[in-house]
């Protein structure tokens, strides 16, 4: 599988009330009416040796996905920590789903946070995923 592949992959997983998926990396800037709302990070990797006749060289792809839930002024404390943990699991049952069509398997790990976009702070659940390719 090539970076590409894997990036097109994550993208097109299917998350339960997401209501808007940008395809071409992080958006330039969102709305409320866009949330929540994902995106993938420019991918990383590790190529693993290749030995003699072409075997083995594998690679390990490495994603970062972002899944924004509203802005960090909307809202009270406690309704945005219950949408966090809602989502988080959203999140893994999508990914849990998505294992399926790789070369290896799919590895995850979620945390709660906030990303800046278009110098607004969103809420955000910050996903690092790795695969082999």
């Amino acid at each position: 599988m090539t970076y590409a592949a894997f990036v097109d992959y994550i993208e097109a997983v299917t998350i339960a009330g997401a209501v808007h998926s940008y395809t071409s990396g992080p958006p330039n800037a969102l709305s409320t009416a866009d949330l929540p709302a994902s995106w993938c990070e420019l991918p990383s990797g590790q190529a693993r040796p290749a030995y003699v006749g072409g075997v083995g060289g594998n690679r390990t792809m490495r994603l970062t996905h972002v899944y924004a839930l509203e802005p960090v002024a909307q809202n009270t404390q406690g309704v945005n920590y219950d949408a966090a943990i809602a989502a988080l699991d959203t999140l893994h049952t999508a990914f849990a789903a998505a294992t399926t069509g790789l070369d290896g398997p799919l590895t995850w790990s979620s945390r709660i946070g906030t990303v800046a976009v278009a110098n607004v702070a969103y809420w955000a659940i910050i996903t690092e995923l790795e695969g082999l390719g």
